[in-house]
């Protein structure tokens, strides 16, 4: 399915402001504004909305609608110079008749070369899950922490052509690095 972009940008010798910039996939849609340099520079704010798993994992039996906002800001065109943070607004998924929802607004945040999750939880009547932690890009170092009770059928949803019956509570800390 095809999808429709519509911008409205404005330039001035290096810089540009995005007034507007909304494309639309399906029901989805997402809009971007803000403003930078063709040096690599800008601050931007963004929102995305009933975005459906199913349209992008179209092999697995996973059914949804995702939502998130947040903002964007790039001091220079390095991985070191960027900082954002994202709330996630929505998030219902169904992996095979699973169903589980967000208890309120997740939030992701990369700062300083660090991504983190804070306020990560899932409910289902079949499942309660939180998660929550930090990844280091610069030095590798991973601090994450899950917590779930969850019927393993919501596995297959992930995992294409697998089968999976049963529960499992689960405690699990990673710590360590990338390599």
């Amino acid at each position: 399915e095809a999808a429709t972009v519509e911008t409205a940008v404005d330039f001035t010798r290096d810089r540009f402001m995005i007034r507007q910039m909304q494309a639309d996939y399906a029901d989805a849609r997402a809009v971007i504004e803000g403003q930078g340099t063709l040096k690599g520079t800008g601050e931007f704010t963004f929102t995305a909305e009933n975005i459906r798993p199913e349209r992008f994992l179209m092999d697995r039996p996973l059914f949804g609608l995702i939502g998130l906002s947040g903002r964007l800001k790039v001091n220079a065109p390095r991985l070191d110079a960027i900082e954002g943070q994202a709330t996630v607004t929505q998030l219902e998924l169904n992996a095979r008749g699973v169903e589980v929802h967000q208890t309120h607004p997740g939030e992701i945040a990369f700062e300083n070369q660090v991504a983190s999750l804070k306020n990560f939880n899932l409910e289902g009547p079949e499942t309660k899950a939180c998660a929550g932690g930090t990844v280091n890009l610069a030095t590798g170092d991973i601090h994450l922490d899950v917590d779930a009770d969850t019927d393993l059928r919501i596995l297959e949803g992930f995992i294409p052509r697998s089968t999976a019956f049963g529960r499992i509570e689960s405690e699990v800390s990673v710590r360590g690095k990338t390599s």
